[in-house]
C-alpha cells in the first residue's frame, strides 16, 4: 500500500511539473507575442511584464529534471528574443513617444515628458504613455541568464588522446597517417 502511495505521489508530482512547464512556456510565448512588434505602448508592456512574472513563478515550480532541461532549451530562445526587443532602442522609445518624435532628441523628449501630465499632451507625450520602469525591468530580467546557470559548454574538453580515439572509432582508420 505504501509503495502504491509513493508511486501515486510521484505521478502527481510529475504531472504538476509538466503542467508548470507547459504553462510557463505558454506565458513566455504570450509575453513575447505582445512585444515582438516593437511597440512602446505602456499598457502592453505592463501586461507582458505581469505575464513574465507569472511565467517565472511557474518555471521555478518545474521539478522534474527532464522538464527543467526542456524548459531551459526554450528559455535559450526566449532570452535572445527578449534581448532583441530591448536592443538598439533609442532612449526616447522608453518615454512612449511615437518614433516620429525621436528627431526632437532625448533632451527635448525628456523635458516634454517631465512637463506632461495625464491631462495635457505635448507632441504626443503624456505621463500615462511612459513605459513603466518595472515592466522594462521584467523584460530585461527575461533576457538575462540566471546567476546559477550551468552552461553545458563549461565542461572540460576531453584530452587530446580521448578525442583522437573517439574520432577513430567514429570515422574508421585515418588514411592520412597510414593506419
Amino acid at each position: 500500500m505504501a509503495i502504491q502511495a509513493t508511486k501515486d505521489d510521484e505521478e502527481v508530482a510529475e504531472r504538476r511539473s509538466l503542467f508548470n512547464l507547459e504553462a510557463s512556456i505558454q506565458a513566455y510565448s504570450q509575453a513575447l507575442g505582445l512585444l515582438r512588434d516593437g511597440n512602446n505602448q505602456r499598457a502592453t508592456w505592463i501586461r507582458a511584464a505581469r505575464i513574465l512574472k507569472h511565467g517565472k513563478v511557474l518555471a521555478d515550480a518545474v521539478s522534474v529534471d527532464a522538464h527543467k532541461r526542456a524548459l531551459e532549451l526554450r528559455l535559450l530562445d526566449y532570452r535572445s528574443e527578449f534581448r532583441d526587443i530591448l536592443e538598439h532602442k533609442p532612449a526616447e522609445f522608453f518615454y512612449g513617444v511615437d518614433s516620429r518624435y525621436y528627431e526632437l532628441g532625448l533632451d527635448r523628449v525628456a523635458e516634454l515628458a517631465s512637463l506632461a501630465n495625464a491631462n495635457e499632451a505635448c507632441h504626443g507625450i503624456t505621463a500615462t504613455r511612459w513605459l513603466d520602469e518595472k515592466s522594462v525591468y521584467a523584460v530585461l530580467e527575461a533576457s538575462q541568464w540566471p546567476d546559477d546557470y550551468q552552461d553545458p559548454l563549461r565542461d572540460e574538453l576531453p584530452g587530446e588522446g580521448e578525442m583522437e580515439e573517439k574520432t577513430y572509432f567514429a570515422q574508421g582508420p585515418c588514411k592520412v597517417h597510414g593506419t
